[in-house]
C-alpha cells in the first residue's frame, strides 16, 4: 500500500497546512485604514457646515428682501407721507431697515430707497421709483 503525504490531499486545511500565509488584517493596515476613513469624515462634515452657513445666509436674504418688497407696498398703499409709520417689527429677527424717500425732478415722481442691514452690514437694498399726488 502506497502512503500519501496528508499536505497534497488537504491543500486548504490549515491544521495540515505548512503554509505561513497569515489569515486577517495586519494593525498597519487597520491604522491606516483608520487614519483615511477619519480623513474622508472631516471632508464630509466640513461640507456640512459650508452648506448650513450657505443655507443661514440665503434665509436672511429672503427675510430681507420680503421685508424691503412689503416696506415699498406700504408706502405705496398709504402715501409718502406715511412711511415713517411702517407698522412691521423686525428688531426680533435682528433687522433694522432705513428709508429714503426723494423728490425727482418730475412732479409727483418720488424715488424710493428701502436698505436692510443687520449688524452694520447690507442685507439687501431695494430702489424703485413710484407716482403719487401726496
Amino acid at each position: 500500500m502506497k502512503m500519501f503525504n496528508v499536505k497534497y490531499l488537504y491543500p486548504f486545511n490549515s491544521l495540515h497546512s505548512t503554509s505561513t500565509i497569515p489569515s486577517g488584517f495586519t494593525l498597519m493596515e487597520v491604522l491606516i485604514s483608520l487614519a483615511i476613513l477619519s480623513i474622508a469624515l472631516v471632508a464630509v462634515l466640513k461640507a456640512n457646515v459650508s452648506i448650513e452657513d450657505t443655507n443661514q445666509a440665503a434665509e436672511e436674504e429672503i427675510m430681507a428682501n420680503l421685508l424691503a418688497q412689503n416696506i415699498m407696498a406700504h408706502i405705496q398703499t398709504f402715501g409718502i407721507k406715511k412711511y415713517d409709520q411702517f407698522p412691521m417689527e423686525i428688531e426680533k429677527k435682528g433687522l433694522e431697515y432705513d428709508i429714503q424717500v426723494d423728490a425727482t425732478d418730475i412732479e409727483n415722481l418720488w424715488r424710493l430707497k428701502v436698505t436692510i442691514y443687520k449688524l452694520d452690514a447690507t442685507v439687501n437694498q431695494l430702489e424703485a421709483f413710484f407716482w403719487s399726488d401726496d
